[in-house]
């Protein structure tokens, strides 16, 4: 049998987790946020990557809500 461990504090791991950003293996102790997508997925993050991530977080999500905008905006015209 194959044993993994965490690449962040060495502890032994049974199901692996691995970081979407830095690609680590990690144990339930150093994941630092769990998204679960749409399907069955779920993206891990390690504590410093989501930690580093918070500014970029923020301006995706006001991007988001203007291309939302616009996207109404394109839709209204068709409509008219």
């Amino acid at each position: 049998m194959v044993h993994r461990f965490c690449d962040i504090c060495g502890d032994k791991v049974q199901t692996i987790k691995r970081c979407e950003i830095c690609s680590k293996d990690l144990c339930s102790s150093c994941v630092g946020h769990v998204h679960e997508d749409w399907s069955d997925y779920y993206d891990y993050y390690c504590k410093r990557c989501w930690e580093i991530g918070q500014e970029f977080r923020d301006l995706i999500a006001i991007h988001e809500s203007e291309i939302e905008g616009l996207h109404q905006e394109w839709i209204n015209k068709c409509i008219l």
